[in-house]
């Protein structure tokens, strides 16, 4: 797990747990994590909030290369 960003009380990380990378969001003082990519047959990681907190963008290689 590596997280990569939080706001309000929200954390996001990056993991392997399901065999490839995917981005995940959950409480900050613990709790369930939910997959927010949900893409097994591509990696996507190093996730971030929007400055208002509501959106969330993360690099991913869905196209072929990163992006």
């Amino acid at each position: 797990m590596r997280a990569t960003d939080n706001s309000g009380g929200q954390l996001l990380f990056m993991s392997q747990e399901e065999g490839n990378w995917e981005v995940y969001i959950m409480s900050a003082g613990g709790g369930n994590a939910r997959n927010l990519s949900q893409s097994p047959s591509s990696n996507d990681g190093l996730a971030t909030f929007s400055p208002d907190g509501k959106q969330v963008a993360f690099a991913s290689n869905r196209g072929g290369g990163w992006a």
